[in-house]
């Protein structure tokens, strides 16, 4: 092995540490994100019941205001996180098409045969934002609802 051909690996090497890293750290970022969004779902939800139950309507109101906005923001994180997945992603299929190719291992382009999502009529994409939609169309009848009483 020539000193080129071993800096090249090593090359190569340190490229897919750290486009690993970096959708393994997007990934998690989602995660962590989801959860984030599910709690705060949560406790705005239990903070509308208590208001309109205490027969505090303006709180009420202002608390789905504030849920509704919460929720238009977190779609916006989401939105920035899946694109840097995508982004991770078109480096990994160079570096996994590579390796393949060198190592005569065709299974390693596993970025490839991922379908794309353009392709299916339903996504996870349309799905998070028919979610969004719906999640602030409630949270905006709600507060609407508070402000009527």
């Amino acid at each position: 092995m020539t000193h080129a051909s071993k800096l090249d690996k090593e090359l190569l090497n340190t490229a897919l540490n750290h486009v690993w890293s970096w959708y393994e750290m997007s990934l998690g970022h989602r995660l962590q994100v989801a959860n984030y969004i599910l709690l705060l779902l949560l406790a705005n939800v239990a903070g509308y019941v208590t208001a309109l139950q205490a027969k505090l309507h303006v709180v009420a109101g202002f608390i789905g205001i504030f849920a509704a906005l919460l929720s238009a923001a977190s779609a916006i994180v989401v939105k920035r996180t899946r694109e840097r997945i995508k982004a991770a992603a078109i480096p990994l299929k160079a570096i996994q098409a590579r390796l393949a190719d060198e190592l005569q291992l065709l299974e390693l382009k596993m970025v490839e045969y991922i379908e794309p999502t353009d392709s299916r009529w339903w996504t996870t994409n349309r799905l998070a934002k028919v979610l969004f939609f719906v999640v602030i169309l409630t949270f905006v009848a709600a507060s609407s609802y508070a402000f009527a009483q």
